[in-house]
C-alpha cells in the first residue's frame, strides 16, 4: 500500500516539473510585435539619453505609460 502512494506522489511531482518547464519556456518567448516594440523603445532611449519620456512619444512603438506628468 505505501508503495503506490510514493508512486504516484513521485508520477505528481514530475507532472508539475515538466508542467512548470513547459510555461517558463513557452512565457520566455516574445512575440514579433513585443520584439519590434522594444528594439523601437532602445533606439529612442539611445538618440534620446538624456530624456527618459523618450521611449513614451508617438511613433516610438509603445504607449505612453499612466500615471503623473513629470516635471522638467
Amino acid at each position: 500500500m505505501n508503495l503506490s502512494w510514493e508512486l504516484l506522489i513521485g508520477v505528481g511531482v514530475v507532472l508539475l516539473l515538466a508542467a512548470l518547464i513547459y510555461a517558463t519556456l513557452r512565457a520566455s518567448r516574445a512575440t514579433p510585435r513585443e520584439e519590434a516594440a522594444s528594439e523601437a523603445a532602445t533606439k529612442a532611449q539611445y538618440d534620446h539619453p538624456d530624456d527618459p519620456d523618450a521611449a513614451e512619444r508617438p511613433g516610438s512603438g509603445l504607449p505612453p505609460t499612466p500615471g503623473p506628468p513629470r516635471e522638467p
